[in-house]
């Protein structure tokens, strides 16, 4: 797996979120909700920000884990990007797309790989975005979805983004993967990373 790129630079005094952050204010929502993660997670319209910040903060924390740097999150005024996540140091970022795949509380998936890619493309991935990275988020079982098989259906379009990310959650661990899906490996192997808020080793690197 290669190291993050950055493109972007903020303005000094940016509001941004570490991972913690963006987790009180989830939970604050949740409140607000009379205590349904649900009614969160399906108000598109009231909360279209905050569910974009909640996924990147896991792929945050996994980069911590990875690179051992932190970057806070930050929703830029104009979309694309959704997030760019800002280096704690530098104050570099570099900008994330972000789109589900499924919606929340599905946990069937009929396999149809070609009509899923064909989905993220007409959405994602008709727009020229070479200096961003995109996120797919995935809740669905994990079992249920085959890595390999998704490679090979996105193989056929020529995605325009710096990386892609699939991310998947594993409800049984309490933990997301981030497989890189693109760049394509000529040797077809899918490198990953993972972290789970259940394992103390990996809280560690929770900020």
């Amino acid at each position: 797996m290669n190291s993050v790129t950055h493109y972007h630079f903020t303005e000094k005094g940016a509001k941004a979120y570490s991972p913690v952050g963006v987790k009180n204010l989830f939970e604050k929502a949740i409140i607000d909700e009379d205590g349904s993660i649900e009614a969160v997670l399906t108000n598109k319209h009231k909360y279209k920000n905050l569910i974009e910040l909640w996924y990147a903060s896991f792929l945050a924390f996994a980069i911590h884990k990875w690179l051992k740097r932190k970057f806070n999150l930050n929703v830029p005024e104009k979309d694309p990007p959704d997030v760019l996540f800002l280096d704690e140091s530098s104050g570099e970022a570099f900008p994330v797309e972000i789109m589900e795949l499924f919606e929340y509380g599905k946990n069937h998936f009929d396999e149809d790989y070609e009509k899923l890619t064909k989905r993220i493309w007409q959405t994602k991935g008709i727009t020229d975005l070479q200096q961003c990275h995109l996120l797919l988020v995935s809740r669905i079982n994990a079992n249920t979805l085959n890595i390999s098989k998704f490679l090979q259906e996105m193989k056929k379009f020529n995605w325009k983004f710096e990386r892609i990310w699939l991310g998947v959650f594993t409800l049984s661990t309490f933990s997301w993967s981030f497989f890189e899906i693109f760049p394509f490996r000529a040797d077809n192997e899918i490198v990953s990373i993972s972290v789970s808020i259940k394992n103390s080793e990996d809280m560690k690197f929770f900020y």
